[in-house]
């Protein structure tokens, strides 16, 4: 049979606000447990838990109604009539402050950093939430909110935000490294502090949030995000990836949201911002920002400091493939013959083309990069064939570490391609080497000569019109910080590494 229960009349008890003459109608969630205080039955104090369907009330049974529970007539699931009973306060001073303390601090969907505090086994009985484990706080417990920086933040971190969307970029489809195909879409996150930060989206994010942020800020508006389960990454920069459990919300009704458009609207737009999705390494440095066009269309001179000799070529396939020659890998198959996945054929004889990996240095720094068949005879010398049947034919060691040591640190000018790749999730610059020739020293002098003249015509158009006061310092430091400030949107390569503003010697 159905009972109802005296809602609210826990409450009203333990502020002594119960009407006059109102017998609450509650319920034995927990006990009756007795507590000895003497040797008899008659002398034991039980507790139990009431309950009015709403909240939870302690207290000890009265001595004269122990025949009750004795008899079985009051149990755990009893439903009860209280007609007389006494409320005690007992006001624990020093966490009444504590609450107080941080009553107004405490708020849903912050992150905080909590010290000294006692982790242990939630109590659901008294305990509506549906939480595992509890927080005990006391004196010593300190409790702030959490405010570490993204920038000091480390890749593989696991990071929620919150800002104004500057910009969305198109989505566009990126091919994996295992040839599966996937979309990607870049938005730019700027805040409070004066940051901003490159938020990348993969996969489902691009069509359904990425979207509805595109037109958004198709239409003028700057929306606010919210992301939550963000993954840091430090390539080039700091920047947010999305995965699997990442959640965001688009104009989400929360206070930090209506603080953003609040400081947005009042300045916040042309505030100055600086990027966190750029190299600092690089930042630090005063070289020429390239765009990738440019890199390729250059001739850039260095040396090879490092060649790596252990699977320096691959076995490819000799076939055709919609009429070009194929060149893909190929496997050894049970009876000595090579198989190609792409061609889905077999046979008897396969070629084997430069898989070379290479360290290229000048004096901005050194980066790896890959040469492929052509580049790597004019590195190497020999074809690969040749010098896969020099080492695993003729197994001369000996001659084959001689021309591997023979190619480190001669000199050449590189034609560089970059591309950018996805590596689980993390976009990465790869470099392929498409052109080497040997360094020709004479052209490098009249190419810095040329730089030279160009350098001191800027100077000179610069200078003031009192040649008198001109410092040629400050001019060349004015020249140096113009050159830092170029920037691309389709920028991936500095001078930084091979990336050079010309030949170096």
């Amino acid at each position: 049979m159905e009972v109802d229960l005296s809602r609210g009349a826990v409450a009203a008890m333990s502020r002594h606000q119960l009407a006059e003459g109102l017998r609450p109608v509650l319920q034995v969630a927990d006990g009756p447990a007795p507590r000895l205080v003497g040797s008899s039955a008659a002398a034991a104090r039980y507790r139990l838990v009431l309950s009015d369907g709403a909240h939870l009330q302690r207290g000890l049974l009265a001595t004269s109604l122990n025949g009750l529970v004795a008899d079985g007539a009051l149990r755990r699931g009893s439903v009860v009539r209280v007609l007389d009973y006494v409320c005690s306060c007992i006001q624990n001073q020093r966490l009444s402050k504590l609450a107080e303390q941080y009553f107004d601090l405490i708020e849903v969907d912050k992150v905080y950093l909590i010290s000294e505090g006692s982790l242990k086994p939630a109590q659901k009985k008294f305990n509506p939430l549906n939480n595992d484990n509890e927080i005990f706080v006391d004196h010593r417990t300190s409790i702030e909110i959490c405010s570490i920086e993204l920038e000091n933040m480390g890749s593989g971190a696991i990071v929620d935000l919150v800002g104004i969307v500057m910009t969305v970029e198109p989505s566009a489809k990126i091919m994996r490294m295992d040839d599966t195909e996937t979309q990607k879409r870049t938005l730019q996150l700027k805040d409070m502090s004066g940051r901003s930060v490159e938020i990348i989206f993969w996969g489902k994010f691009c069509d359904a949030e990425g979207q509805q942020l595109q037109l958004l800020c198709d239409l003028g508006s700057n929306p606010i995000l919210a992301l939550k389960g963000g993954h840091i990454s430090d390539f080039s920069g700091k920047s947010v990836v999305t995965i699997s459990t990442t959640q965001l919300k688009v104009n989400p009704d929360m206070p930090m949201a209506e603080m953003l458009k609040q400081w947005y609207m009042a300045g916040g737009k042309t505030a100055p911002c600086v990027s966190l999705s750029q190299d600092i390494s690089i930042i630090s440095r005063i070289y020429v920002q390239k765009t990738i066009a440019q890199i390729k269309d250059e001739n850039l001179g260095a040396v090879i400091s490092h060649v790596v000799a252990d699977n320096f070529c691959y076995p490819a396939c000799t076939l055709e493939f919609n009429g070009k020659r194929c060149n893909k890998k190929v496997t050894r198959n049970g009876n000595w013959t090579w198989y190609c996945g792409r061609c889905n054929q077999s046979f008897e004889n396969c070629e084997y083309r430069y898989l070379l990996m290479c360290q290229i240095m000048d004096h901005t720094g050194t980066t790896s990069a890959t040469a492929f068949q052509e580049a790597g005879e004019a590195i190497i010398g020999y074809t690969a064939h040749e010098l896969f049947i020099i080492r695993n034919v003729d197994q001369d060691e000996v001659r084959f570490r001689e021309i591997m040591d023979a190619v480190v640190w001669r000199k050449y000018l590189f034609k560089l391609t970059i591309k950018e790749e996805t590596f689980n999730g993390e976009q990465r610059l790869k470099f392929y080497i498409d052109g080497v020739e040997k360094l020709d020293a004479l052209d490098v002098s009249h190419h810095l000569l040329e730089e030279i003249d160009n350098l001191l015509k800027d100077v000179s158009h610069s200078a003031p019109e009192d040649a008198s006061s001109y410092n040629p310092n400050v001019g060349a430091g004015n020249l140096g910080a113009e050159q830092g400030m170029q920037t691309s949107n389709d920028a991936h390569g500095y001078t930084a590494g091979v990336g050079g503003a010309g030949p170096i010697c």
